[in-house]
C-alpha cells in the first residue's frame, strides 16, 4: 500500500497497521502514524464507531468498532 499501510487480509474489518521504526519512537511520529490510520479508516469522532489502538515498538494497530 503506498501510504505506509499494512493490511491484514484474514481481517474482515475496517483495520490498519503503521509500522514504526527508530526514528518514529516520539510524540510526533505516533501522531503521524495515528493521523495516517485515523484519515486512512475515515475514523470521525461524532460517529457511531469507536476506536481500538494498540501500541508496540515496532507498529502502531487500529480499528473501528461499532
Amino acid at each position: 500500500m503506498d501510504s505506509g499501510l499494512i493490511l491484514i487480509d484474514e481481517f474482515r474489518f475496517p483495520h490498519a497497521v503503521f509500522p514504526l521504526n527508530g526514528t518514529d519512537l516520539n510524540a510526533e511520529g505516533f501522531k503521524y502514524g495515528f493521523n495516517k490510520i485515523k484519515d486512512f479508516l475515515a475514523f470521525r469522532q461524532n460517529s457511531d464507531a469507536g476506536l481500538t489502538i494498540i501500541v508496540t515498538p515496532d507498529w502502531i494497530f487500529a480499528c473501528l468498532i461499532y
